[in-house]
């Protein structure tokens, strides 16, 4: 495994804080029955956990458990 430089220390830092972000958006959104707004903040998330993979950031390390526990395992 390479070692990870500062910048890309920051950039997974930064990946995870949109994940968690967008997270939080689709939890609310889905809580206000926003159903298509859900739908996309989904598909955003989706997205996001595809970059942290290609990126190699580790989701098992730094994601709280409870924040996979949604409707579709994404929030």
């Amino acid at each position: 495994m390479t070692e990870l430089t500062a910048e890309t220390k920051d950039d997974a830092e930064e990946m995870l804080a949109l994940g968690r972000m967008v997270s939080f958006a689709c939890q609310r959104a889905q809580s206000m029955k926003l159903e298509f707004s859900t739908y996309c903040l989904e598909l955003a998330l989706t997205s996001l956990m595809q970059d942290m993979v290609k990126a190699g950031v580790s989701l098992s390390t730094n994601v709280p458990q409870t924040s996979l526990s949604g409707q579709n395992g994404l929030h």
